[in-house]
């Protein structure tokens, strides 16, 4: 499944790129070691367009997710790969590993005490593979280097928009990620996997209730009791997780609403400063251009 939605995410991509009048930046190739089709889990043949090269420069490369139950005998048969992903880990090519991918990148021994995301349910099994990596059930994404890790669908979608804003700015990946909506402007994520880093599960909880309650007031003291923080101690380790303060997360995400809102609706500015929780329409265009060095008029042309 996770190739078919890199490549319709790549496909979303280009399509944007045309409408802007922009050189198509991608070219989205299924690869294998030895070149031929493989079958994935339901059955279905995957079609590749071709083998891994091991002399080629990637810009991306990503690892797809494969059955947990394949984990124990993967050992034997993976030898070359792994060669081939420490080889990329070493001249710093960026990679995405969704999943159960992230065993590939623990295999080469690079990633020894790296944080890595995966899928929950394989947690267990992958400590005991690689006890020198630290595996963590992050809905998001991590970022260490030139390696992205993933343990949802979900979070790749955030992790292609995190590489995609890196390569064409943030304006275009908050374009791409309006047009990926299932759903009203209002429920998607913020993209800010930056703040999201960490594997301290209490202060990702209150960044879940800040991504989904913005434009709700938010007291620290409030927090402090709803998550069984004192309000020292919740500022501290949200200080220490995601290095700014509660108060500024939840200006980055009222921000990242915002520019979602702009893109989307034909919403007038104060009617989005009130959609994202501000009622002085004056300060919220001072918070926006605080994050984003300019006004929320300027940013969307």
């Amino acid at each position: 499944m996770s190739l078919m939605m890199v490549k319709d995410f790549f496909h979303v991509v280009a399509l944007l790129e045309a409408r802007q009048g922009q050189v198509a930046t991608y070219q989205v190739e299924i690869l294998s070691i030895d070149g031929l089709a493989k079958q994935s889990a339901s059955g279905a043949q995957i079609d590749v367009d071709g083998h891994i090269m091991l002399d080629r420069i990637y810009d991306l490369v990503i690892i797809p997710s494969f059955e947990g139950k394949q984990l124990a005998t993967l050992t034997l048969q993976s030898h070359d790969l792994v060669l081939w992903v420490r080889s990329l880990i070493q001249h710093q090519i960026a990679i995405l590993a969704v999943t159960t991918g992230v065993y590939f990148i623990a295999a080469t021994k690079l990633a020894d005490h790296m944080l890595l995301a995966t899928h929950w349910a394989f947690i267990r099994e992958l400590n005991g593979l690689f006890p020198s990596c630290l595996f963590t059930k992050n809905r998001n994404y991590l970022h260490a280097g030139s390696v992205y890790s993933t343990g949802t669908l979900l979070g790749t979608f955030d992790a292609l928009l995190g590489i995609v804003a890196q390569h064409k700015g943030d304006y275009f990946a908050q374009l791409c990620a309006s047009h990926l909506l299932m759903t009203s402007p209002q429920s998607l994520n913020p993209v800010l996997p930056m703040y999201r880093n960490h594997c301290d599960e209490a202060v990702l909880q209150v960044q879940d209730w800040l991504d989904e309650h913005c434009a709700e007031e938010n007291r620290i003291a409030d927090l402090a009791q709803q998550f069984n923080f004192s309000e020292r101690n919740l500022k501290r380790r949200f200080q220490l997780a995601t290095q700014i303060s509660p108060n500024q997360y939840l200006q980055q995400v009222r921000v990242d609403k915002a520019k979602k809102l702009l893109l989307t609706t034909d919403m007038t500015i104060q009617q989005i400063a009130y959609e994202v929780g501000y009622e002085n329409v004056s300060f919220f265009i001072r918070i926006f251009k605080k994050v984003t060095a300019c006004t929320p008029t300027q940013w969307v042309k």
